[in-house]
């Protein structure tokens, strides 16, 4: 038991964020690990003008917004084509937002990809 079941049980709690809170705020340590950078992901939505729009966000930044488009199916495939195969600069559909750099984009979608290269290889296993 204090060998295997009580060490997992403080990396449980801990996990969780159950800890001793008579410790203070400091009761997890320096070396405790810090919150995850939140994954870029799409978001695809209708708006009142009956149009299909998706932007890309990290956050709550905005890094890309698109043009409308006539059917959701649509803007899904354009999903699918920035996903795979990177932004096209000459796509007038899709533009990156003004306080945006280019290599934010770009680094966002090679963070979706690997998540999406990770979430394949461990379906695989």
């Amino acid at each position: 038991r204090e060998e295997r079941a009580l060490p997992t049980l403080r990396a449980l709690r801990d996990a969780v964020g159950l800890r001793n809170l008579a410790a203070g705020a400091d009761a997890r340590g320096a070396g405790a690990p810090t919150r995850p950078v939140a994954l870029p992901q799409f978001k695809q939505y209708r708006e009142a003008d009956g149009r299909f729009y998706f932007k890309l966000v990290q956050g709550d930044r905005v890094l890309l917004q698109s043009e409308g488009f006539d059917s959701p199916r649509d803007a899904g495939l354009r999903i699918a084509a920035i996903k795979r195969d990177g932004l096209d600069p000459a796509d007038g559909m899709v533009a990156s937002a003004p306080d945006v750099a280019n290599e934010d984009v770009l680094a966002a979608l090679a963070a979706i990809r690997a998540a999406d290269a990770e979430k394949s290889a461990s379906r695989a296993d």
